[in-house]
């Protein structure tokens, strides 16, 4: 077999050992070249290599630096193949196997329906026909329309008759501060110390301008949270329902027609293990909020008789803000009962009247939506 590098074939070998033209530019064969050249004394030389042929290379056949057949090539470049094939399936099935993450923040547990939701929060409110309480108020009641703002800090009483009957007081040792309320189809709000007196009607409540009273009493009663829920879900303003995981709270949505379209008119937040309101949101004609209120301090209305464990919850801490004026008041409730003394009754819900008021010297305003005051 003739030997493809002739100073290779020597017997004596003594010039083996050195580096010659012929390793970096070896003569054409049918055989690739080797891509290192080394002495053939290195040990890069010594390493064994798939795919050399015997008798091709000489005595020195098999070894990096001398030559690789294409069927050795063929080799190392399938094995490069399969070894990538290898790492990359080894990767995907250990992200297919990997842990599954925490989940987030809330509870993801059973929910109720909101026929269901609705009974529950009736099972409580439908045992408060009445309420009397007493009350600690503080707050800053600002009247853009003359650009002038009160702080007050008082005490008083608060009543309540279902449906939509409701009158809040304050007073301090000297005067009465305000008086607020509603008898079913007036509201009013009476502001002894600054001699101004505001009141509107319920048939044009939807386009009242949340700027142009200070507090809106009708307002104020819907925050209360002690009214029964209409079990009718589709009569208008008809509630739709869902779940804030995160808060874990019911959130449920009164809606009504406005013109062409449909708005909400109402949101409240129910905690999904008491059914009690947490937050309350009223909304105005353009979806804006008009008023929001956080409840608090939930206590037992006291009972004439009864089980205590079985006599209805009741808010004592109310937080309320109202954006459009810049009004913010609180309250406190203690000795919450149906009744004291008699009160509430029929006279408790008797709006002042405007025109002795008037002659009076008092500043007499009429919400009216339509017209202003």
């Amino acid at each position: 077999m003739k030997c493809e590098y002739e100073d290779k074939c020597n017997a004596g070998g003594a010039r083996e050992n050195q580096i010659r033209p012929q390793q970096f530019f070896p003569r054409p064969s049918r055989t690739l070249p080797t891509p290192f050249p080394f002495p053939l004394n290195s040990p890069l030389r010594q390493t064994p290599v798939l795919g050399a042929l015997d008798g091709e290379c000489g005595p020195h056949r098999g070894r990096i630096g001398d030559c690789f057949s294409w069927g050795a090539w063929r080799e190392i470049g399938l094995g490069i193949r399969w070894a990538v094939v290898f790492v990359l399936l080894t990767g995907t099935l250990c992200a297919c196997t990997a842990s599954a993450p925490p989940m987030a923040k809330g509870y993801y547990g059973p929910t109720l329906s909101l026929e269901e939701l609705v009974g529950r929060i009736n099972e409580n409110n439908e045992k408060i026909p009445t309420l009397w309480a007493r009350e600690h108020f503080e707050g800053t009641i600002v009247d853009r329309v003359r650009n002038k703002s009160a702080h007050i800090d008082g005490y008083g009483n608060l009543l309540y008759s279902a449906p939509n009957q409701m009158k809040l007081t304050a007073k301090n040792e000297l005067v009465t501060l305000f008086e607020m309320g509603s008898d079913g189809r007036r509201f009013w709000l009476n502001e002894s110390h600054d001699q101004a007196f505001w009141w509107g009607d319920y048939s044009s409540v939807g386009n009242l301008d949340s700027a142009e009273i200070p507090v809106r009493p009708d307002m104020v009663m819907e925050i209360l949270g002690v009214r029964p829920v209409d079990p009718f879900l589709t009569h208008e303003p008809a509630p739709t329902m869902r779940f804030n995981n995160h808060s874990d709270a019911y959130m449920v949505d009164w809606q009504q027609p406005v013109g062409d379209h449909w708005a909400i008119a109402k949101e409240i937040w129910y905690d999904r293990q008491t059914f009690l309101p947490q937050k309350v949101l009223l909304f105005d004609g353009q979806g804006r909020v008009a008023l929001w209120a956080r409840l608090s301090n939930y206590v037992r209305m006291k009972m004439p008789s009864g089980d205590e464990n079985q006599w209805p919850w009741v808010a004592s801490g109310y937080r309320l803000s109202f954006p459009y004026t810049g009004t913010t008041i609180s309250f406190e409730l203690s000795d919450v009962t149906l009744s004291h003394n008699g009160f509430p009754n029929a006279a408790t819900y008797r709006m002042p009247d405007p025109e002795m008021l008037s002659q009076a010297g008092v500043r007499v305003n009429h919400i009216d939506g339509q017209n202003g005051q």
